[in-house]
């Protein structure tokens, strides 16, 4: 008996050991990698360029949050609640598109981090996004979309 619990103990291990270093760990190194060229340099940015009370729109708001000290709108709605009603309307793509244009009753930002799967996709939304840099990170490792994603910091320019 005690011989069977421990091939399926070792079995299971293995198991384990296999998906870890197969699947799990290559998207943690991926995220790691973004985290070091991506989203830290541009909390950074925001901190050591921007004022104190400068506000931040974003989907993606960890490191942004932390390293630059700002107050961050959450578009994706983890932290701003402000923004649950208004993505049963529209998707976190579109309320980032048209954040400006919209008239919603969310708090204004001075800038937006603008996260696009092709470089050039600010052009779209030009009229109310005006591009600083742009970073980019290989792979997310997290998203459904694998392959580059493009973040670029835009001055938000607000309409009457």
């Amino acid at each position: 008996m005690s011989a069977l619990v421990t091939g399926v103990v070792i079995m299971i291990v293995a198991q384990n050991t296999v998906v870890s270093w197969s699947v799990i760990r290559p998207h943690v190194r991926s995220f790691e990698r973004a985290m070091k060229e991506c989203f830290i340099p541009i909390g950074q940015w925001f901190a050591e360029e921007t004022p104190s009370e400068t506000v931040i729109a974003a989907r993606d708001i960890g490191a942004l949050g932390y390293y630059s000290e700002r107050k961050v709108v959450d578009l994706g709605g983890l932290v701003t609640p402000e923004v649950h009603p208004w993505l049963k309307e529209y998707s976190p793509e579109e309320l980032t598109d048209r954040y400006p244009s919209l008239g919603l009753q969310l708090p204004r930002a001075d800038y937006i981090v603008y996260r696009s799967k092709t470089e050039d996709k600010i052009g779209d939304v030009a009229a109310f996004y005006d591009p600083i840099f742009t970073k980019s990170v290989a792979s997310l490792g997290i998203s459904d979309t694998p392959g580059e994603t493009y973040y670029t910091v835009c001055r938000i320019t607000w309409h009457p």
